[in-house]
């Protein structure tokens, strides 16, 4: 399984207040979490078959996330609060950002917990309400290449904080 996880930069914009409220409390605080991976799937090519077929891969990932609150603004009909956030995977030092849509932030959007970011060629959603988190590679077998040197993957496990 390519696992891509990195350091990452990211500003990740939590939507929980109403379109007038900017003042409101930040919807996650300042912290750390470890995250573990405890299960891992994808597709795989089997050489015999020359077919893909669904796999299970073996969950060993572990990393830190780190999120610092920035600031809250009104976009649109909404409040957006930002986060500085970043993750290290377990024995690296390495950043990387984590962006999603284009933007130089995360967006969490109205009523839930979690935010959907992309870095280092991976996607990820983090709940913060239930510290879960969804972790997706989804390279490989659209290009083409009837190998294993590229599978896509969908991984999950949980976050605890630690700071």
């Amino acid at each position: 399984m390519n696992s891509h996880t990195g350091l990452a930069i990211v500003t990740l914009a939590c939507i929980t207040c109403t379109p007038n409220d900017l003042n409101a409390q930040q919807p996650v605080k300042d912290g750390a979490y470890v995250c573990t991976v405890e299960f891992s799937g994808g597709l795989a090519y089997n050489r015999t078959t020359k077919r893909w077929q669904s796999t299970t891969f073996r969950p060993r990932q572990k990393f830190i996330l780190r999120l610092k609150f920035i600031e809250t603004t009104q976009e649109e009909l909404e409040a957006v609060s930002s986060y500085h956030i970043t993750f290290t995977p377990a024995g690296e030092s390495v950043a990387m950002p984590c962006r999603s849509w284009g933007r130089d932030v995360a967006v969490m959007f109205s009523g839930f917990q979690s935010v959907a970011c992309s870095g280092a060629r991976e996607n990820y959603i983090f709940n913060f309400q239930n510290n879960r988190f969804l972790q997706g590679y989804m390279y490989g077998y659209v290009n083409g290449k009837d190998d294993n040197r590229n599978m896509p993957s969908m991984s999950g496990g949980t976050c605890t904080r630690i700071e």
